[in-house]
């Protein structure tokens, strides 16, 4: 079971290193690769202090369920960063254009109000106030 424990032991490693991207624990192939990790730490060594040959073969079976898991996890992992990647550059290439349709509409802006010929304040109605007319009262 030597060979198993630096088997499981370099699966620790590669789970350690999944957790390093931001938001991990968010991709559920990156949990269940942890879960499925850390129980197959605990069958190996156990299996490999109790010389049980059922509790081997079930280290084995567990190792290559960590394997896959972890593999999956990786994959999952590389697709979030790459869908990082592509949606910062959606979003860089999104706050450029707005930037340059808010310079265009400011030039546009300043163009109208210079050739413009200026309007003359519209005429105002008349002001008539209105007044209570104190009535005698009989």
């Amino acid at each position: 079971m030597g060979a198993s424990w630096l088997e499981v032991d370099s699966l620790i490693r590669e789970t350690e290193k999944l957790f390093e991207f931001p938001h991990a624990e968010a991709l559920p192939s990156v949990t269940q690769a942890r879960e499925v990790v850390a129980e197959t730490a605990m069958v190996v060594s156990l299996a490999g202090i109790s010389d049980d040959s059922e509790a081997e073969v079930e280290a084995q079976l567990l190792l290559a369920h960590a394997r896959v898991a972890v593999l999956e996890a990786q994959t999952a992992v590389r697709r979030a960063a790459e869908a990082v990647a592509v949606s910062r550059a959606g979003r860089a290439r999104a706050l450029q254009l707005m930037s340059e349709a808010r310079a265009l509409r400011a030039r546009d802006r300043s163009r109208t109000v210079l050739s413009a010929p200026r309007a003359e304040a519209p005429l105002a109605a008349p002001i008539t106030a209105l007044m209570r007319i104190p009535t005698r009262a009989s």
